[in-house]
């Protein structure tokens, strides 16, 4: 890892956080790594509780202690990419605490980033909880 990328100043404080939720794409311009179960396991590494790695098209990996589960992407129009990462975050942060599961709250954030992309816009485009229940039973 490159030195000069910022790591250092990150990784010293990793060790306090629970729930980390890096792109991909972030991921690897940070810890040039492609692989994302290698990005899973250097932020565990370092002491973070849980990774949420989102994948794009492709869901995302919940990753913590014992727990490394992959939840594929749910079926989307892109029309616009703006506010999936933010939604994505928010809306596992509000199931997590509703629920206490990991797994099923990223599935629920999932179905709320998959509905953000179909509409333009950072604020218009999150969706309502009856829109990403909706898209969950289907």
């Amino acid at each position: 890892m490159d030195a000069g990328s910022g790591w250092e100043t990150l990784s010293a404080s990793l060790p306090q956080i629970d729930f980390l939720f890096p792109s991909m794409e972030d991921a690897q311009a940070l810890l040039g790594l492609s692989d994302p179960d290698a990005i899973c396991d250097e932020f565990l590494r370092h002491g973070v509780k849980t990774v949420l790695l989102t994948l794009g098209e492709e869901g995302a990996i919940v990753a913590g202690g014992d727990m490394r589960i992959r939840i594929p992407a749910y079926s989307a129009q892109l029309v616009d990419a703006t506010a999936a990462g933010d939604t994505f975050d928010g809306a596992f942060l509000a199931e997590f605490l509703r629920c206490g599961d990991p797994e099923a709250a990223t599935r629920f954030a999932c179905a709320a980033a998959s509905l953000a992309v179909e509409k333009t816009g950072a604020v218009d485009s999150i969706p309502y909880l009856r829109e990403i229940r909706t898209r969950m039973a289907a």
